[in-house]
């Protein structure tokens, strides 16, 4: 009953992390660390001390984080790992034995070869063609024609709205397209985005036809239940490409979205979390017109969007793990399409060579889209202490031993990347 009680007081109160228990009673407040592994300290608004609560009666932590800054490096990649681990990290090097990484959780990160299963690379060709936001400066806020209709707010990176607003920006589109950005939400939220448009006012698709001139643009409309993509042009009825049924914003209040477009292959794609959820074809040809985007809140709950980011595509999807685990060679996707087997024999300054005999002796990083490696270790090494998985979101987990939690950092031991010290603000939650 106390319990119970010091959930319903901390319930509503903001920048809080989460505790849940093994008989799924939640407990609010903030991770103090874990001087202990058998122990986690906690801090309650409501309690005057810190409290030590067993992690053998733990499930899960929440964090309730600030996203972290946006970091986008040149050799940047998925990395998995053969105990179905995954990361986004920063490819220093590889040395023929051992791959090296860096990361904003954690630098010095280290992977024998045979702990590595896949690299996906950037699929981003060169440099962002917008980061941001940095301000409201460049920005059009909308007229948005509702009962007690607001404006984006700008603070702490990003911006946020609790009623209806719009705002918008031409960002130079290009012909394949990647947009992705961090959005956090409190109760629910119900964004539209406007894709291709040549128009930064907000359109009423009721009353389209009677809205001033304006070019083709998609729409890419998301709430917590469903996802719906429509083409929206004057003078023709709306088209709707489909709707998406969706489970991946239950029981969360942020994630990380991702949209990418092809006009060659007439395609949209939506990532949640880095998974991809649906892509939407337009049986008639890509009709998006403009280069600019647009979000539009439509007014239910309070939404936050930042680091945001437009880069080119070069239009190839990322494929699953298809190479034998004993095999002696390495698979080479190659961007846009095609791929051989070859040894990778080093990956240095961004160039990859291969051993003799190879079809090619080197390749550029931003020329492969993904790199499989065999042969692999699919055994997971044990651990010393009990593990538990850490999230930077539902589909990227590293498993550890927590050793102890101090000053914002977690110190422990992987299986894949032995002893680290990474940053717990990029973490999104623990599983026990």
């Amino acid at each position: 009953m106390i319990v119970l009680l010091f959930c319903i007081l901390s319930a509503d109160l903001p920048g809080q992390d989460s505790i849940r228990f093994e008989n799924d009673d939640v407990f609010f407040g903030r991770l103090l660390g874990m001087s202990d592994p058998e122990y986690l300290e906690w801090k309650n608004p409501n309690v005057e001390k810190p409290i030590r609560f067993a992690t053998s009666g733990v499930s899960e932590i929440q964090l309730d984080i600030e996203m972290g800054e946006a970091w986008m490096a040149t050799n940047r990649c998925q990395v998995l790992f053969t105990n179905g681990d995954s990361m986004i990290a920063n490819l220093e090097r590889y040395d023929g034995t051992n791959y090296h990484f860096r990361a904003p959780f954690g630098e010095g990160l280290t992977a024998r070869r045979e702990m590595v299963r896949l690299l996906r690379l950037s699929s981003g060709e060169g440099a962002a063609v917008f980061e941001g936001p940095e301000g409201l400066d460049g920005w059009t806020m909308g007229d948005v024609k509702v009962e007690g209709a607001g404006t984006w707010k700008y603070a702490n990176g990003g911006f946020y709205a609790n009623k209806a607003a719009s705002i918008a920006k031409i960002v130079n589109l290009p012909e394949s397209s990647s947009l992705e950005f961090d959005m956090a939400w409190k109760e629910t939220f119900n964004l539209a985005v406007a894709l291709y448009t040549d128009f930064l006012q907000p359109i009423s698709l009721r009353n389209k036809d009677i809205e001033p001139n304006f070019g083709g643009f998609y729409s890419i409309q998301l709430n917590p239940r469903s996802a719906n993509v429509l083409l929206v042009k004057k003078d023709i009825p709306l088209q709707f490409l489909g709707q998406h049924i969706l489970n991946q914003f239950d029981r969360k209040n942020q994630a990380h979205v991702e949209i990418k477009c092809s006009r060659s292959q007439n395609v949209i794609a939506l990532y949640v979390d880095g998974a991809l959820i649906r892509l939407w074809r337009d049986p008639n040809g890509f009709n998006g017109e403009g280069k600019g985007i647009r979000l539009v809140h439509q007014g239910s709950g309070s939404v936050r969007i930042r680091n945001i980011r437009v880069n080119r595509w070069n239009g190839v999807f990322d494929e699953p793990p298809s190479l034998p685990a004993d095999s002696e060679l390495d698979l080479v996707r190659v961007a846009p399409h095609g791929s051989f087997k070859a040894r990778v024999k080093s990956i240095v300054g961004g160039s990859v060579e291969f051993e003799p005999r190879a079809p090619r002796r080197s390749l550029p990083m931003s020329d492969i889209n993904q790199l499989e490696f065999g042969p692999v270790n699919l055994d997971v090494p044990q651990m010393p202490l009990s593990p538990v998985k850490t999230w930077f979101n539902d589909t990227q987990c590293l498993t550890l031993s927590i050793k102890r939690i101090e000053g914002g950092r977690l110190i422990g031991k992987s299986p894949t990347l032995g002893d680290v010290v990474l940053d717990l603000d990029y973490f999104k939650r623990i599983t026990f």
